[in-house]
């Protein structure tokens, strides 16, 4: 699988990430809303803060298949507070066929230095 992200240009906060199956193996949809929303989560925090999950809900809706080809995982933040960010993400294919969707809420580290 190869994934790819891109944030976009309205401030950081919508994150999209490719994946694509090669060979005999499909796209974890868990794993592409993780990192879509991580993604999400980390292009609004300053360098010098971090972040762990406290919470991660997927719901999955439809089998990803070796024909399913590509998918996509988008995910952005839906409210971002000084200590708690929560996101959501989904993951779709070109024909925008949803695959699965999911919510996760974040503890944001900062250094205490």
């Amino acid at each position: 699988m190869t994934m790819a992200t891109n944030t976009e240009a309205s401030g950081g906060e919508d994150v999209r990430l490719a994946a694509i199956a090669r060979g005999n193996a499909s796209p974890p949809p868990a794993v592409a809303v993780d990192t879509a929303m991580g993604c999400a989560v980390s292009s609004t925090l300053p360098a010098d803060a971090g972040f762990t999950t406290l919470e991660l809900s997927t719901n999955f809706v439809r089998a990803i298949t070796q024909s399913t080809g590509r998918v996509y995982a988008e995910g952005r933040v839906v409210h971002a507070g000084g200590r708690v960010i929560t996101t959501e993400a989904r993951v779709y294919d070109d024909s925008n066929t949803l695959y699965a969707h999911a919510k996760s809420t974040c503890l944001v580290l900062r250094s205490t230095r």
